[in-house]
């Protein structure tokens, strides 16, 4: 089946032959009315929005995301799958730098998790807390993101560099010098940290851009 050969591709990293296996598929599917159109559509809309999304076109692959949506909650009703979509519009919309969007779509995600057992969450990763705490680091609600920085530590291979660097910055941006000496202390134990450990005065006082934009950017695909 084209759609699970998509999949495969994908999780091969052959991004551009998985979207168009996945394209023709779901073009194949709704010409001839497959038996479990409900479920199968949506599935490989999400699979395209992956894919858009992995290339860099996160325009497109907003836009694919909120069909997947919208066909979800006039066809279907697969409430993971719901949830899985709408994380990852909030992951494509923090990419675009818009924040209270991304948040918007997270906390209704995490708002829905309280209805469900914990084993139906066991698909959100650590790079997804991670996503989180950057939206709340973008406007400025530290205390949140340091949260859902130490919540992402606490998952499958986290990127502790990342996740250190960003729970110290947020701990100086709310003056708690003692806990960001803690996280700095954390970092230097890490190989390979000592050329980004140089953190201007401004920063300490919340003032100028963030010296890691790069590696932030980097991280929200």
């Amino acid at each position: 089946m084209c759609y699970v050969t998509a999949q495969s591709k994908f999780e091969e990293r052959n991004i551009q032959e998985s979207l168009s296996l996945a394209n023709k598929y779901l073009k194949t599917a709704l010409e001839n009315n497959y038996e479990g159109l409900e479920t199968y559509v949506p599935e490989a809309q999400a699979q395209i929005g992956d894919c858009y999304f992995k290339l860099g076109e996160s325009e497109k692959a907003l836009t694919v995301y909120q069909e997947c949506i919208e066909y979800i909650r006039k066809s279907s009703f697969q409430v993971i799958l719901y949830h899985k979509v709408t994380m990852k519009l909030g992951d494509v919309l923090l990419s675009l730098r818009r924040y209270m969007e991304a948040l918007e779509k997270y906390e209704f995600v995490l708002d829905t998790k309280c209805k469900f057992p914990v084993w139906s969450w066991n698909w959100i990763t650590s790079k997804q807390w991670s996503n989180i705490g950057d939206a709340y680091f973008k406007v400025h609600k530290y205390d949140y993101s340091i949260d859902y920085y130490k919540r992402a530590l606490k998952t499958k291979d986290p990127d502790r560099k990342y996740l250190y660097f960003q729970i110290r910055l947020s701990y100086l941006r709310s003056k708690k010098y003692d806990m960001a000496y803690h996280y700095y202390i954390k970092l230097k134990e890490l190989k390979g940290m000592e050329e980004e450990m140089a953190v201007e005065t401004k920063e300490i006082v919340g003032v100028g851009s963030d010296s890691n934009e790069t590696l932030r950017n980097n991280h929200y695909v």
